[in-house]
């Protein structure tokens, strides 16, 4: 899994790109778009809801409820 934070907010995403199994972790955040980058083919997802907005990927990743109680990071299941 990894949490991304921007403007306040926190998103979960799972960790592995759904298109050759490279980290996301790895690769980069696109703050005006909400997109993270897979750092081996360039593929993009939305960091909301998980859906492909580049290709070559054509499998969604899957994202996580996250809540934010003070200083915790709380994340649950599956969106």
């Amino acid at each position: 899994m990894v949490l991304v934070r921007l403007d306040g907010d926190v998103y979960a995403i799972e960790a592995v790109c759904t298109h050759q199994d490279a980290w996301l972790d790895g690769g980069w955040v696109h703050p005006e778009t909400m997109e993270v980058e897979c750092p081996l083919h360039d593929g993009r997802f939305d960091l909301r809801t998980g859906a492909v907005t580049r290709e070559p990927p054509t499998d969604p990743i899957k994202t996580y409820e996250v809540q934010i109680l003070g200083d915790d990071v709380l994340v649950g299941g599956p969106k």
